[in-house]
């Protein structure tokens, strides 16, 4: 775990946002817990993702694969789909997809990333799998 709070120190320190998003995720009233070993069999074999816990709650597990664990954009992905899912966000302003069928949800944390990339001078990542993602989409990425 010391690597995974040496990331999220650096994530905090590379910019004012990303430092307010994890701050508001420890503040939180649901339970968001990183992991390199989750309880749910099916996330072991995807890459590093965010699953809700079960019941009626916006709790959430993130799961980073050990290669992941000191990247701070992937970790920096990893925590806005988890703040999306504890403001709500995840299923109002980051519903559906975008019109080249990118998942609003994808784009924003892509974007969300990229706050983390350029604060570290590494090039903006512009594709989530086949898709293409708008660096300045029509949706508020900017939302904490």
């Amino acid at each position: 775990m010391d690597k995974v709070k040496s990331t999220l120190k650096d994530i905090r320190e590379a910019d004012g946002r990303l430092n307010a998003m994890v701050e508001d995720l420890e503040k939180s009233n649901w339970e968001h817990e990183i992991t390199n070993d989750s309880p749910h069999k099916a996330m072991n074999t995807k890459g590093s993702q965010v699953l809700p816990q079960s019941g009626n709650t916006r709790d959430t597990y993130i799961q980073l694969l050990r290669k992941d664990v000191g990247k701070g954009d992937v970790v920096t992905h990893e925590l806005k789909h988890a703040y999306n899912i504890d403001e709500g966000l995840d299923k109002t302003i980051n519903a559906g997809k975008l019109p080249n069928g990118l998942r609003r949800e994808e784009a924003d944390a892509v974007n969300t990333g990229n706050i983390y990339r350029s604060a570290k001078g590494i090039p903006l990542r512009t594709k989530f799998g086949a898709w293409e993602v708008p660096l300045v989409p029509n949706l508020l990425y900017d939302n904490f």
